[in-house]
């Protein structure tokens, strides 16, 4: 994506790396999130010409099926986030 690009999508944070982009969305609800939400999400870059490097999704409350892991995904709830390990 070159400098100053706009795009119509909606996520939260959207990291360039050397190998691609990472989008990040952040869900804080009350309820589990679907997957079919998550592949709605993740359907809104389908298209474009950018290469994906992986899709990170983070829920207050979890997801409701995260066991259909997907190559192209990773999946936080709140107990993960807090548990990471981020050196300063």
């Amino acid at each position: 994506m070159a400098s100053g690009t706009t795009v119509d999508r909606e996520f939260d944070l959207v990291i360039k790396t050397d190998n691609g982009y990472v989008p990040i969305e952040c869900k804080y609800t009350k309820e589990p999130i679907s997957m079919s939400t998550v592949n709605e999400e993740k359907d809104q870059w389908l298209g474009l010409p950018f290469k994906i490097r992986q899709f990170v999704f983070s829920s207050k409350s979890g997801f409701d099926e995260k066991e259909k892991k997907q190559s192209d995904l990773l999946l936080f709830d709140l107990d993960e986030m807090h548990s990471l390990d981020i050196d300063d």
